[in-house]
Order: structure tokens, then sequence, then C-alpha cells
């Protein structure tokens, strides 16, 4: 990809799926066949710390 001729919204679309990229590796290692359920399962758990820490009560 080019980023001078790329407008501000795909910059930040290459730089969310680089990030992402990234993170699936630190999370798993480079093994593509557990990565997408275990980190599926590692996003649920977060989402579920976030949803209870920020009810309130």
């Amino acid at each position: 990809m080019n980023m001078y001729n790329c407008t501000g919204a795909e910059a930040v679309k290459f730089v969310k799926s680089v990030e992402d990229m990234v993170y699936k590796i630190e999370k798993l290692g480079l093994n593509p066949l557990k990565t997408d359920q275990a980190v599926i399962k590692a996003e649920i758990k977060e989402v579920d710390k976030k949803l209870i820490t920020k009810t309130p009560i």
C-alpha cells in the first residue's frame, strides 16, 4: 500500500489491520489454526471484564 496517496480513512484501516495482526502474533504465535479461536476467546474474556467493571451498581 502506498501510504503517501491514501486517504485518512484508508490509513487508519491499514494501521488497524497491522495492529490486529501484531496482537494475534504476540498473543498466540504464528500458528494460524489456533490463532482465530484463541484470540476470539481472549477477546470475549476482555469484553466480559470491561462489562463487569464498567457496569454501574
